[in-house]
């Protein structure tokens, strides 16, 4: 005959035991993770689960993506360094180096058009303003940001040889 299972308390808590068992960590673990805010404090030694449970899952998102992006990362620099050395024994650095700086603008610019949707809200609420008045000054001033940018740039072009 199988052992009796324990029955939950009805108030949604369990031991630290019991909770540490759940998530596969140590009871010490899970009392370090409760101190980080990770999960929320124990009342009265007995801790929330389901709090607990959402409180571990968002931590292993988080650290699962940061994991993921500095294999991303890894992975991206040594592509970057395996192309840079084709590119140097093909005699093309200069061309790539002119695709690459012009890949990161792009990226920059991307993030400048992208800025007044991100923060308009934010700063509207900061300020107590309307934030459709809010979004639409910042995207002016960032459409002149960027056509004065350009103009910049254009500036200091290197001028184009008669060959192309």
């Amino acid at each position: 005959m199988a052992a009796p299972q324990p029955v939950p308390p009805a108030d949604g808590t369990h031991s630290v035991t019991e909770v540490a068992r759940l998530l596969d960590i140590t009871p010490r673990r899970l009392a370090q993770m409760a101190r980080e805010g990770i999960v929320p404090l124990p009342d009265r030694g007995r801790y929330d689960t389901a709090r607990c449970v959402r409180g571990y899952i968002k931590f292993l998102r988080g650290e699962m993506g940061e994991r993921l992006e500095a294999k991303l990362r890894r992975e991206t620099a040594m592509a970057d360094r395996a192309e840079l050395e084709v590119a140097r024994t093909k005699g093309e650095l200069i061309e790539h180096a002119k695709r690459w700086l012009a890949s990161r603008i792009a990226e920059v610019r991307t993030a400048i058009e992208r800025w007044p949707e991100r923060v308009a809200a934010l700063l509207a609420a900061d300020l107590a303003a309307d934030p459709e008045l809010v979004y639409t000054a910042l995207e002016q001033h960032t459409r002149t940001l960027l056509v004065d940018l350009a103009g910049r740039a254009e500036a200091h072009a290197e001028p184009q040889s008669a060959d192309g």
